[in-house]
């Protein structure tokens, strides 16, 4: 064979090789280079969104961009009609997915970024994102068919039938899946709110996922509710309309005790507490109610206020511990509990 025959044998293939290697070439460059320089321009916009486009086609845009090399290549070589035509349709749906990719990694990133920018919106948590993510791929699975020429209406026709056994067999899954969705719609809760509910369980909201709600209590511990038990009970939240809470600690002083030294010496302390505690809330004037006459004690009631729930507990025990020794100082008789049982004189 002389150099003329090899010459023509590979001439036709010159042209489509060129095309790949210059595609991966320039999908290299885009990758390493001019989405590091546009990530690092986007790092000092305030704008979120140039964040979540760089992200989600970042590790993808080489991969359409070489997949599109490949597809021109095709076009460029004498290939029988129906090699072509499979070629092509693989070369495209490759392309879809890719870009299916994209778009639900851009719309999970708004998703995400919208619980910030919309007051009382939950859309952040795992049962939104899913939803979303879900529904984008749906969408790319349908147009791959399209592509490949396949009918989508008797695949529909046959969910349709078997979508009656499905939900019938899942009952109590789709039961919370709407019951969580139910919950976000309400926009009653939020990631975040400190809740409890009517059982007394309580914690932090961390995510509603498509079966469950997650609380977070304070002892670290999670609680895992059916989203189904949190639509239907009864809930307390501590985050709404305010976060900051009433602190109200009792206690009983003697019955020789000076009510108004006492009340004094409380709201002195109280309002010194308010003012240098981190946990306290600094415009607050604290007060005291007197409740009752006790057994062996005049009781009474200090309301102070904190700046979250979580913060309650450090301002009781801290405003306890600085009471007992105050009363100390003041002369103030904290009094043991006593009771006078039945026949004894004495």
């Amino acid at each position: 064979m002389d150099y003329s025959t090899i010459i023509g044998t590979i001439q036709p293939f010159i042209a489509p090789i060129f095309t790949v290697l210059g595609s991966c070439i320039f999908a290299f460059f885009v990758d390493k280079i001019v989405l590091k320089k546009l990530q690092k321009i986007a790092s000092f916009t305030e704008w979120e969104g140039d964040d979540i486009f760089i992200a989600a086609i970042k590790n993808i845009l080489k991969y359409i961009i070489i997949a599109l090399g490949i597809y021109f290549a095709t076009l460029e070589l004498s290939l029988p009609e129906a090699i072509h035509t499979k070629i092509t349709k693989c070369t495209m749906v490759v392309i879809v997915l890719l870009v299916t990719i994209v778009i639900a990694r851009i719309a999970v990133g708004f998703v995400k970024l919208l619980p910030g920018r919309s007051e009382g919106a939950f859309p952040g948590s795992s049962i939104f994102i899913n939803v979303t993510r879900i529904t984008i791929f749906i969408l790319g699975f349908v147009f791959v068919l399209q592509q490949l020429g396949i009918s989508i209406t008797p695949i529909i026709t046959a969910l349709g039938v078997g979508g009656l056994a499905v939900a019938l067999a899942l009952q109590d899954t789709l039961a919370n899946l709407f019951a969580g969705l139910n919950v976000i719609a309400g926009r009653r809760l939020r990631q975040g709110d400190f809740i409890q509910l009517e059982n007394g369980q309580e914690g932090i909201i961390e995510d509603i996922t498509w079966r469950n709600t997650l609380l977070r209590e304070q002892t670290n511990n999670n609680i895992i509710i059916p989203n189904t038990k949190v639509a239907s009970s009864i809930i307390k939240n501590y985050s709404t309309p305010l976060l900051e809470v009433f602190v109200i600690v009792k206690i009983g002083v003697d019955y020789e005790s000076d009510l108004e030294h006492v009340e004094q010496v409380l709201i002195a302390v109280a309002t010194k507490m308010m003012e240098e505690e981190v946990e306290g809330v600094k415009e607050y004037i604290p007060f005291v109610q007197f409740k009752e006459f006790g057994e062996s004690s005049i009781n009474c009631e200090v309301f102070l206020k904190a700046q979250t729930i979580i913060d309650r507990a450090n301002i009781r025990h801290k405003f306890i511990k600085s009471i007992q020794k105050e009363f100390k100082i003041q002369g103030i008789s904290i009094p043991f509990p006593t009771r006078r049982l039945l026949g004894d004189k004495s």
